[in-house]
């Protein structure tokens, strides 16, 4: 007999005890008045006082076992509650532990591990579909035959809390086992040059960082170089040719075996020939450059330089002058402007550029802007500087975003802008509204008027907005445009560190990405998992799908993350 049965005949016996004392007085009664013997009940005081206590009594006794149950009901329910809570957490929680490689898609091992109790205490059970494939525990994993192909096995968790359960289902894909062949093939696919530094195959100067030997699957790799007098088999010596032999082009042969498989990889690349000293200090002249500070440029010099390089790209050291260093000294930090009266100054700055033997010299001119005192030549210094801010790719022949208008100059003008059609570019810039397609591109004039103290003055821009153009045009435009953008010294073949993905293009198509692994590369490009040092590098594709409403194209890149050294 179980407890609520147990608990209903308890209730039951009280109520009966509460009316059984009149039920036996109505049955004596009765028997008296069959016997002919009619005589009336009388109770005494005494009685009737004992008759009301013993009510009282199984009243008091009857409520307390009514909030007995009461309790018992509550307290089973919030155990219920907190039962379901503990599962629940532990469901959302439970992940399979994979072996080493593997994921939900590809699994080549046995499991890890199989949780068997959740961090709430939930009690995990775990049941394989397919047990002759995966065994219940996960301990086992028998492998499909590359002639059956990959096999999809669910593997079904129970979890328990007290009398509460719940299931989660893991559906996996067990992969064939693979032949040498395919194994060679796979290995074969990703195989890489791990060139050193900045090198890749177009301009190599030095020696590899690795010619890998292993294939990810197993499969032996040898290399043979069919210039080993520039390029060493084992990629550990580069011998560059002489600046008069110029460049050369070495084809290295990988030769990948797997048991009975073989099959081979021609890479060709370029060893850049050794410059000579003079090569160098060329070369750095020709690349040498001022960092100007702020919006500077060699026609308007108005702040001190923010650097004068001190060596060049090719090691070449460099060493400046000024021909009027009270104007601008030799290092280029202290910048004393003429007064406005004397007006603007040239002053040439020289480089002397020396590497080894070699020396050559540069010659840099630039026009120191002298200040400004009169509210008159306050306005036309900045209406000189004054420009009007494109967005993205616009410019002032091709505008289809706002634009950015400066209402202070640089020497504390005042400047109010007025539109010649504000119905289409709003007077302060933020506001477009291209006109339809079909109605061609239009003209904008805008007018800048420029204030300090007593003078003013005007200048205006002409700004071409572009009609607006199709979904289909959207898409071809942005599929156009769209780049990968790496970081550091990082390229599409040599990946080491996080991508830069755009989620945006340019005429307003939405871009999203999708990563052949984004266990390598997440589907965002923000996280970068390197091969562990030993495998290989991994060959990822990167899918941008561009979508402008019911429009879509894509456009893959092809990415070759490094691994670990």
């Amino acid at each position: 007999m179980n407890k609520k049965i147990l608990s209903f005949v308890a209730a039951s016996v009280l109520l009966l005890s509460a009316v059984a004392p009149g039920a036996a007085l109505a049955h004596n009664a009765s028997n008296v008045n069959n016997g002919n013997n009619v005589s009336k009940l009388n109770y005494s005081n005494q009685s009737k006082i004992n008759w009301s206590n013993w009510q009282q009594k199984n009243k008091e006794y009857l409520d307390k076992f009514k909030q007995q149950w009461k309790d018992k009901i509550k307290k089973n329910d919030e155990a219920k509650k907190t039962a379901v809570a503990r599962v629940a957490a532990d469901k959302a929680a439970l992940n399979i532990q994979y072996g080493n490689g593997d994921k939900v898609n590809s699994v080549t091992k046995p499991f890890a591990s199989l949780p068997v109790t959740g961090k709430k205490g939930s009690v995990i059970t775990w049941l394989s579909s397919n047990p002759a494939v995966i065994t219940s525990d996960g301990k086992i994993v028998n492998r499909p035959p590359v002639t059956t192909g990959d096999v999809k096995v669910l593997m079904i968790a129970t979890i328990t809390y007290g009398f509460i359960a719940d299931y989660k289902v893991f559906e996996l894909t067990v992969k064939a086992t693979v032949n040498d062949a395919q194994k060679v093939a796979a290995d074969k696919a990703t195989l890489a040059i791990d060139f050193g530094g900045k090198d890749n195959a177009g301009s190599v100067t030095q020696p590899f960082d690795k010619l890998p030997t292993t294939g990810t699957n197993g499969s032996q790799i040898k290399w043979i170089s069919y210039n080993p007098a520039i390029i060493t088999n084992d990629g550990k010596t580069i011998n560059r040719p002489t600046g008069g032999v110029g460049d050369v082009k070495v084809v290295l042969v990988a030769t990948i075996t797997n048991g009975s498989a073989a099959d081979t990889k021609l890479f060709e690349v370029i060893v850049k020939a050794a410059i000579s000293d003079a090569q160098k200090v060329a070369l750095d002249k020709a690349a040498l450059a001022i960092d100007f500070g702020g919006k500077d440029n060699a026609g308007s010099v108005t702040q001190p330089l923010d650097k004068l390089p001190a060596f060049g790209a090719n090691g070449s050291q460099i060493k400046w002058i000024s021909y009027n260093p009270a104007i601008i000294t030799s290092d280029g930090k202290t910048l004393n402007r003429p007064v406005g009266e004397v007006g603007d100054v040239k002053v040439v700055l020289l480089a002397t550029i020396t590497n080894g033997y070699s020396v050559d010299t540069r010659l840099f001119e630039v026009t120191v802007k002298a200040t400004v005192n009169s509210d008159a030549q306050k306005v036309a210094a900045d209406k000189a500087a004054l420009a009007v801010g494109f967005n993205g790719n616009d410019t002032q022949a091709s505008v289809t975003r706002s634009v950015t208008l400066p209402i202070k100059g640089t020497n504390g003008s005042t400047v109010v802008w007025y539109s010649s059609q504000p119905s289409i570019l709003s007077s302060d810039g933020k506001t477009l509204n291209r006109p339809a397609l079909g109605a061609g591109d239009t003209n904008v004039i805008l007018t800048a008027i420029l204030t300090n103290g007593s003078s003013a003055d005007t200048k205006t821009f002409t700004l071409v907005i572009k009609q607006q153009i199709t979904d289909a045009q959207k898409v071809a435009l942005d599929k156009a445009a769209l780049n990968v953008s790496f970081n550091g010294s990082d390229y599409a073949n040599s990946v080491t560190r996080a991508l830069t993905l755009p989620i945006l293009g340019v005429n307003g198509s939405t871009i999203i990405w999708v990563s052949s692994d984004p266990n390598v590369i997440s589907n965002d490009g923000k996280t970068i998992n390197r091969p562990t040092a030993g495998t290989s590098d991994r060959g990822i594709v990167l899918t941008a799908i561009i979508i402008s409403n019911s429009v879509s194209d894509s456009k893959s890149f092809n990415i070759i993350v490094k691994k670990l050294p």
